[in-house]
């Protein structure tokens, strides 16, 4: 799975790097070398991962009493802010100190989420109605909406997951919802891709699909090729509307395949490991492609010869991106998340330490 999540942080790469880059010199790479897949889509295909992998480590890890519920939510919370509270000081304080000092002096509805990241993707959604307001992030983080989504769910997930009940009826609240949105607005950025009720079903669907998987067990040749119907139903949806049919029966498709893909690739620790890079990949692609590719790609030899193609010319540039993408992302990985996240946890556990002495003492 973990070049499945690799894939995703890629493609977010790519489209991003296609409005960046390559659309200002009348460039484009088109959707088919991301096999359908586009930035929106991938952020709702990574909600359902996201949605297995938590089901997953909540029936294997953290049994249903309170003391393993926290202890989730501490691994989440380390996870999460390790490396996201990292750059967002590298923002603050080497790439636009100004741009950070006007979010903590605009008041507590932006710097609280920013921080934070809860309630961040409503902000998005309706700090600037019908605008996208994305006043309340550092230079080169916009993209970290999603975290806010993530982490909403992450709240839940202990009391929704552990109950099928529960599940079916969000499922279907958040496709009601999600439906009726559609109907009225089409695909409006801030009602049906930022906003948490509309999205959800996408983080059930994974949990969903670990508990079919459960119940019933298909051939592993069969569970594989629910992930070869979803790269056909994706390429089918290419230039069609976000929410077509093409789509739902795309991330079905995935949602089915996914415990088929983690049984086999579960225990290859090199997979494992570009899966975990995808979320440093995520985080840093912009300010690569804003602030290290002007300084870089002038002294590319292939990029200094003008005279491709302009398709062989954009996919020579997204090919070198998505390398740097990748290499700078281990770097940060291996460097900067691992360390950070060892000393998050030994802060936290001489918190946790203080707090019983306290409590002890009392």
């Amino acid at each position: 799975m973990g070049l499945i999540r690799l894939f995703l942080a890629l493609v977010v790469v790519i489209d991003h790097f296609r409005i960046i880059v390559l659309h200002p010199q009348g460039l484009d790479t088109g959707d088919y070398i991301k096999l359908g897949m586009n930035a929106g889509s991938s952020v709702m295909f990574f909600f359902v991962i996201s949605g297995f992998l938590i089901s997953y480590v909540l029936e294997k890890k953290y049994p249903a009493n309170t003391e393993s519920t926290y202890k989730f939510y501490k691994s989440r919370a380390i996870r999460i802010y390790s490396l996201y509270w990292v750059m967002y000081l590298f923002s603050a304080l080497v790439i636009n100190p100004e741009c950070v000092h006007k979010i903590w002096s605009s008041g507590p509805l932006n710097y609280l989420p920013s921080l934070f990241l809860f309630g961040v993707d409503w902000r998005v959604s309706f700090g600037d109605y019908p605008h996208e307001y994305y006043g309340l992030f550092p230079i080169g983080l916009n993209q970290a909406w999603t975290l806010g989504s993530e982490m909403a769910f992450y709240l839940i997930a202990p009391f929704v997951l552990r109950s099928l009940t529960a599940t079916l009826v969000l499922l279907i609240m958040s496709a009601m919802v999600r439906a009726a949105l559609v109907h009225v607005f089409g695909f409006f950025e801030s009602w049906t891709y930022h906003f948490f009720p509309s999205i959800i079903l996408f983080f059930l669907l994974g949990h969903l699909s670990r508990v079919v998987h459960n119940k019933i067990r298909l051939p592993n040749k069969v569970g594989i090729g629910f992930l070869g119907l979803a790269i056909f139903f994706m390429m089918l949806s290419v230039n069609r509307i976000f929410d077509s049919p093409y789509f739902y029966l795309g991330i079905v498709s995935f949602a089915l395949s996914l415990p088929y893909v983690f049984e086999l690739t579960k225990n290859n620790r090199i997979l494992n490991f570009l899966g975990d890079t995808s979320y440093a990949i995520y985080l840093i692609h912009v300010m690569i492609i804003v602030y290290i590719w002007p300084l870089i790609s002038p002294h590319i030899p292939f990029i200094a010869i003008s005279n491709h193609p302009k398709f062989v010319f954009a996919c020579i540039q997204t090919a070198i991106i998505v390398c740097i993408a990748i290499g700078i992302g281990i770097l940060v990985e291996i460097i900067v998340e691992k360390h950070v996240a060892s000393v998050f946890r030994k802060i936290w556990g001489l918190a946790e330490q203080k707090i019983a002495r306290a409590c002890i003492i009392n």
